[in-house]
């Protein structure tokens, strides 16, 4: 639901503004947010527990996720995509707010699943 919601106002506001970054780019420019943010969580996801990382496997290494490491690869992964396509505009601007309901909704949405399951036990 909170993928829904925040891809409808992404939507809304890509209608209402005018389109610096043409569609090929943006595309290209999004699975370098995507790419990076999965590479950035699990890396640093990786980090948390260094002592674990001599004997990682590929499930492990699938697992282990977070936040901090999601956004900061993203943020790498957007800038590495802008560079190798030589974009010079702005990209993010559509992206921000959307980005931001959509995870402020997820976090009130998992504490509610969360006090569910802890109530039903």
């Amino acid at each position: 639901m909170a993928f829904f919601a925040a891809f409808r106002y992404y939507a809304f506001l890509k209608r209402r503004s005018s389109h610096l970054v043409s569609s090929s780019n943006r595309l290209s420019i999004i699975l370098g947010a995507a790419l990076g943010a999965f590479v950035g969580s699990s890396v640093m996801g990786l980090l948390e527990n260094p002592v674990a990382i001599t004997s990682i496997t590929w499930t492990d290494l699938y697992n282990v996720k977070t936040i901090i490491g999601g956004l900061f690869g993203g943020l790498l992964g957007v800038g590495i995509f802008k560079r190798i396509i030589n974009e010079t505009n702005s990209s993010g601007d559509l992206f921000t707010l959307p980005m931001i309901l959509g995870m402020s909704q997820e976090s009130v949405l998992s504490k509610e699943h969360n006090n569910e399951l802890r109530s039903s036990n």
